[in-house]
């Protein structure tokens, strides 16, 4: 069997990719943000969301889905460089969140900042661990940047990574947060690794 094979064999296996097809997500990442959410309490926050890296929508549908449930009328802002398809409740930037012209797009729709940022953000990897460093340094320094300007007091960051890079982004995280916790589902792939960092307050 080819490494294509074996993928696609291990992802229709996957239980998050059934049971995220069976409730019409677009990935199986929304499921993976339901779990955190049962345990954080994320959208009940009540406040305005802003989501980076967005595409292709899995989060954004869970987030509009919960929030229509509920009741609540906080607007979500979803960014990301590769165009989405458009989910009902979710206003959509089509950008990169560290250049001026999107962050002005940004704060047009959200002008009193939100209380919750929601990150998918992944750096460019390469086989080299110095490139790969300054890679993760580089999402770190748009995570701060993008909380420093938009997050508002006592609101939590959401960033999804990998376990080889949680700690170096938590490091950066911890300097300029009053709470940083990282999370490892201990459903995820083994060959992904996926960790999550909560960060709160600043």
């Amino acid at each position: 069997m080819g490494r294509t094979s074996e993928w696609y064999a291990r992802h229709v296996g996957d239980s998050f990719v059934r049971t995220s097809k069976a409730w019409g997500y677009r990935a199986r990442a929304a499921c993976k943000l339901k779990r955190l959410d049962a345990k954080y309490g994320l959208t009940s926050r009540q406040c305005d969301v802003l989501e980076l890296g967005s595409s292709p929508g899995g989060w954004s549908q869970y987030i509009s889905y919960e929030r229509r449930v509920s009741g609540m009328a906080w607007r979500t802002v979803s960014v990301d460089t590769h165009a989405t398809v458009s989910v009902r409740g979710v206003s959509f930037v089509h950008g990169d969140i560290t250049e001026a012209e999107t962050i002005a797009e940004v704060s047009s729709r959200l002008p009193c900042g939100v209380g919750l940022i929601l990150s998918d953000i992944c750096p460019t990897t390469s086989c080299e661990r110095y490139q790969d460093s300054i890679a993760t340094a580089k999402v770190a320094d748009a995570l701060i940047m993008v909380s420093r300007r938009f997050l508002l007091d006592g609101g939590a960051l959401l960033h999804k990574t990998f376990v080889i890079r949680a700690e170096h982004i938590a490091s950066v995280m911890e300097r300029h947060f009053s709470s940083v916790e990282v999370y490892r589902d201990s459903s995820s792939r083994s060959f992904n690794s996926e960790a999550y960092l909560l960060c709160v307050g600043g």
